[in-house]
């Protein structure tokens, strides 16, 4: 009873503070909620921990946080992304003719929600619904990059293997999983698939958050290292349109490469 307390406490607190677009103060939200000073301090801690709430370190004053708006915005992203993504993915497919998916996450794994296969006909194959853990893939990398702190490390705590047995390594998947953050793009040879390889990108929202990969896939005796060095800015390319359908503004940057 009392986390359902805590629970519903919590809740009108994030009501009043959504009642007012400037903020309110902690005395404020205590007066609106009738609840003690330390009770409104202890729950700000841990919604501001989680980023539900942000506070103005000028006026002292909670708004809503990143996360909860940006569970809004989610609620509506799948039928969104597909109608800005599916012409840009047709487009890819034409320019190199491999397929062409879109990954999001999924608590610890990367799901596929899209796809066009591509024109050969020996082609990669996937269905919709098709999930593999993050951390492996350029997808489940990619999509790990860029996101927060707790699910890398969540990740990281698991014992992630390859598909020819190989163990990844932590430390050299945190280097890795940086880079991406810096290039903007992540690669994969062989991790995922013993002959498939992948070129991905990171698909972004309203408030800049990456919420999905662009993933183009085949086969390692066409989609090599050359290659896909050579076709990586068509995916970003594809991919930087598709956010600016969904809202991007690329011109507000934060750290670890997202915007708020």
């Amino acid at each position: 009873m009392e986390n359902v307390r805590s629970v519903e406490r919590a809740i009108k607190i994030l009501k009043a503070i959504s009642a007012k677009k400037s903020g309110l103060t902690i005395s404020e939200i205590a007066n609106k909620v009738d609840l003690h000073t330390t009770t409104v301090i202890r729950i700000l801690a841990t919604l501001e921990n989680e980023d539900f709430v942000v506070r103005d370190l000028e006026t002292l004053s909670y708004s809503l946080g990143n996360s909860i708006i940006e569970m809004g915005i989610n609620n509506l992203n799948n039928d969104s992304i597909h109608d800005a993504a599916y012409p840009e993915m047709q487009k890819l497919v034409s320019k190199c003719e491999e397929t062409v998916v879109i990954y999001v996450i999924n608590g610890t794994k990367r799901v596929c929600i899209e796809k066009i296969e591509g024109l050969h006909p020996i082609r990669w194959h996937i269905a919709i619904g098709d999930a593999a853990p993050l951390g492996i893939s350029s997808s489940g990398k990619l999509l790990l990059a860029f996101a927060s702190q707790a699910l890398i490390d969540s990740v990281l705590q698991k014992q992630l293997v390859l598909r020819d047995g190989t163990i990844v390594d932590q430390e050299e998947l945190k280097k890795e999983l940086h880079k991406i953050r810096v290039q903007g793009y992540a690669s994969s040879f062989c991790e995922n698939s013993l002959d498939g390889a992948g070129i991905s990108a990171p698909i972004r929202n309203q408030l800049g958050r990456v919420i999905a990969s662009l993933t183009i896939l085949g086969p390692i005796s066409r989609l090599d290292r050359e290659k896909g060095n050579s076709i990586k800015d068509e995916v970003i390319e594809s991919a930087n349109r598709i956010s600016l359908g969904l809202g991007y503004n690329p011109n507000i940057t934060t750290s670890r490469g997202n915007v708020v």
